[in-house]
């Protein structure tokens, strides 16, 4: 019985540490993938009312401008604070400029009544890597 225990005990243990090191190369991964030269990020609060039919236009948007997604998070827990988005979403372009003209063009402006109806509330901000 004890034998058994402790070969569980040791199975268990390998799933977790590959569990981690699986994680730690798709972190790894992505992040590289993100590092470009002089890149900037786009990040999107978002709500999920008519979601899918305003993300398949906006998918389109953000290709046109050479926006490549790196990844969307559910919120799962506000754990401060008392305002958090439902989801957060995260693009990368080649550069600020490109998403200022993006947000002033006519193909984002086009989806302008559409967007109030998906966001009750929606941040769009520029980030770049520290």
């Amino acid at each position: 019985m004890r034998r058994y225990v402790r070969t569980t005990a040791m199975k268990s243990i390998l799933k977790i540490t590959l569990l981690f090191i699986s994680i730690l190369i798709s972190i790894n991964m992505a992040s590289a993938q993100v590092k470009t030269e002089n890149s900037s990020i786009l990040i999107i609060n978002e709500n999920k009312a008519e979601l899918q039919d305003y993300l398949s236009q906006m998918t389109q948007v953000f290709k046109d401008n050479n926006g490549k997604p790196i990844a969307r998070y559910n919120a799962i827990e506000n754990i401060v604070g008392d305002d958090s988005p439902e989801m957060i979403a995260i693009i990368s372009f080649p550069d600020s400029q490109t998403i200022k003209d993006m947000i002033n063009g006519e193909n984002f402006k086009r989806l302008g009544e559409m967007r109030s109806r998906v966001f009750e509330r929606l941040n769009l901000v520029i980030c770049s890597e520290l």
